[in-house]
């Protein structure tokens, strides 16, 4: 090592004893963090060091100048922090709604599928007449008049057949719906 390299040395070492407890507390007031501080502060000196920057430990400037680098360092390393707590809520967001969009996608079909599953033992219920009436006016709203001509039945049994067989849907049904009415 020569001459210059020495002198550089030591007087980076004296400035870096002057000044480190300087440099760790301007962090420190911003960041409110000791470890990140710490690590912050060591990264400033290792970088100068790396850089060979002049530091003069007679020099009142010194002081001045280390202190303005670790308020900008700070600042970068607040930035920084905010930026990724920003990406990290938006990713949390993004997961969010994807795994709700995910549930509801998938829960849609399993709702659908219980409906049309009760709907189907509550129709095996029934007499075979009662399941076509009610399938005749329920399902395709055929008029009352045409279903008494062709099953050969009245009004009052149509009537009496669907009220029946939507209140035992209804029954069954009851709590899966109860929650999305108004």
């Amino acid at each position: 090592m020569n001459t210059s390299d020495t002198l550089y040395s030591e007087n980076f070492q004296i400035c870096y004893s002057q000044h480190y407890k300087s440099v760790l507390g301007v962090i420190f007031k911003m960041t409110r963090n000791i470890h990140t501080s710490e690590e912050l502060a060591q990264d400033i000196f290792a970088k100068l060091f790396a850089k060979r920057m002049p530091l003069d430990p007679e020099n009142r400037t010194t002081r001045a100048y280390l202190v303005k680098v670790s308020r900008n360092r700070a600042l970068d390393y607040i930035r920084n922090e905010r930026r990724r707590a920003e990406i990290n809520r938006q990713m949390q967001f993004e997961e969010i709604t994807l795994n709700r969009d995910f549930f509801e996608d998938v829960e849609q079909p399993v709702i659908e599928g219980e409906v049309i599953s009760t709907f189907y033992d509550t129709l095996n219920e029934l007499t075979p007449k009662e399941r076509e009436i009610f399938f005749q006016r329920a399902v395709l709203q055929r008029r009352m008049i045409d279903i008494c001509r062709e099953l050969n039945t009245t009004r009052y049994i149509i009537r009496k057949v669907v009220l029946k067989t939507s209140n035992k849907l209804k029954e069954k049904l009851k709590g899966r719906f109860e929650e999305t009415s108004p």
